[in-house]
């Protein structure tokens, strides 16, 4: 959107000639709704006109309305710019010069649940760059970590930990942390570096009030959906981890082992490298967005730079299920759209050789989690299958063994899985789980375990 048509559309909602002189005896009542309107801006970036009148109404003694917000408001609007007026919503400055960017986040945060603090807490997020009381231990790891372990000094270190702070807060997408790797001139010397940099940033990042989360942070969101079951969603997509576990607790699979001595052995070797992981997502969001534009399943447009949480899970889901219904359009999306040689090949390997159905996830190694496939095939598959961002050990912290509905792809010489885990309820008895496990390793010396698909 070019900045003249930003003005118009900036006047259209905001008219000077709107603005009216402050009725007697509601001044104070102004500033305190300045001061909400801040508040919201910097904890939603855009939030409702009349659900920001019932906060303000639930939390003060003095009541308001939608008609008085505008009246009082308006004139703070056209002389601070703070936030403005668009449509009906209060949204964050950032939006004045491309309301594109308002409209993006009303979609994003559509039917999801707000984050309302009590009054002390919620003008507190006046200032930009207040930090609850949850977050500041997990950034202060990472503080320490990247000043002390990684040696990055001065304003670099600084700046770099700002980054981290706006994709926590604003973007979503927790992997393009990677991104600014280069920028900094930050290298992990190990692989036991990178697990440390991703856990501490990992649990900075879940314990975040986010715009993508309506104020909630990613753990708090975890925690209820736990309390309250509902629908399985993709966590891998959303890099929603569920508590850390600890090392002398009995380990999430079942295996009756200590954590340490069990799935914590994996590390990230169960998973794609960080080079990898970029290519996965970008590749597959090309490949939806394609979908999405040609069957219109949403009613607004995605791109393959929105991976990583900025989608909303459920609406990626949607395209994701009309994908492997209609496999031919990859080609179609191949014929349509000039890729790099390196995705053409990803796409023909995952048109020719995914396969879509019910497995079982048996166990967890550091060469990828077993899986075996529940439908009827000439011969009993095992499949070793890597996670994307992080081991599915981590992904589905549940016992095993356990059906679940996916999709196997091809990933040049590994087996993943499309990003989307769908679980199946499943109780069994201990005395059932030794059975199948020891007809699984009977199985597993008869016929191996498959590594690659279509190679």
């Amino acid at each position: 959107m070019t900045k003249e048509k930003a003005k118009k559309i900036f006047e259209k909602y905001n008219p000077a000639d709107a603005v009216v002189r402050c009725p007697k005896g509601l001044a104070s009542v102004r500033s305190q709704l300045d001061n909400y309107a801040k508040a919201s801006i910097n904890l939603y970036f855009v939030i409702p006109v009349a659900e920001f009148v019932e906060i303000f109404n639930s939390q003060n003694t003095e009541q308001t309305t939608v008609h008085e917000v505008y009246i009082l408001l308006l004139p703070l609007v056209l002389k601070e710019q703070w936030y403005c007026f668009y449509k009906d919503y209060i949204v964050h400055y950032w939006a004045i010069e491309n309301f594109d960017f308002a409209e993006h986040w009303i979609v994003v945060q559509a039917d999801k649940t707000r984050y309302i603090p009590d009054k002390d807490e919620f003008l507190r997020y006046c200032n930009p760059e207040y930090e609850d009381d949850a977050e500041s231990p997990f950034w202060d790891d990472l503080d320490d970590f990247i000043f002390n372990k990684l040696r990055i000094k001065g304003m670099e270190g600084s700046d770099f930990l700002d980054e981290l702070r706006d994709i926590a807060k604003q973007s979503g997408r927790f992997l393009s942390a990677f991104d600014y790797f280069e920028e900094y001139g930050i290298e992990l010397k190990n692989e036991k570096q990178m697990n440390e940099f991703m856990e501490l940033y990992q649990n900075a990042y879940n314990n975040t009030r986010s715009w993508h989360n309506k104020g909630f942070t990613s753990a708090e969101l975890f925690s209820m959906s736990q309390e309250e079951p509902s629908k399985a969603k993709s966590e891998e997509m959303k890099l929603i981890p569920s508590r850390k576990i600890g090392v002398n607790e009995p380990c999430p699979c079942g295996s009756g082992k200590k954590y340490k001595k069990c799935c914590q052995l994996i590390g990230h070797k169960a998973n794609l490298s960080p080079i990898e992981i970029p290519l996965f997502f970008e590749t597959f969001y090309g490949l939806l967005s394609y979908v999405n534009e040609q069957k219109k399943v949403l009613d607004y447009m995605i791109t393959p730079q929105m991976w990583g949480g900025v989608l909303d899970d459920e609406d990626v889901f949607k395209i994701r299920n009309v994908l492997w219904e209609n496999p031919e359009m990859i080609t179609d999306y191949l014929n349509a759209t000039k890729l790099p040689t390196e995705k053409v090949s990803l796409l023909k390997s995952w048109r020719d050789n995914h396969i879509r159905g019910i497995f079982i996830v048996w166990q967890h190694k550091p060469e990828g989690s077993i899986f075996s496939i529940l439908q009827e095939t000439e011969t009993d598959k095992f499949f070793a299958v890597k996670g994307i961002s992080k081991p599915i050990s981590e992904v589905m912290q549940s016992d095993i063994p356990k059906p679940i509905d996916t999709v196997l792809l091809p990933f040049k010489d590994k087996i993943i899985f499309d990003s989307y885990l769908v679980p199946y309820p499943f109780g069994s008895t201990k005395e059932f789980k030794e059975m199948a496990m020891e007809e699984m390793n009977n199985l597993i010396n008869k016929h191996g375990i498959t590594t690659k698909l279509g190679i």
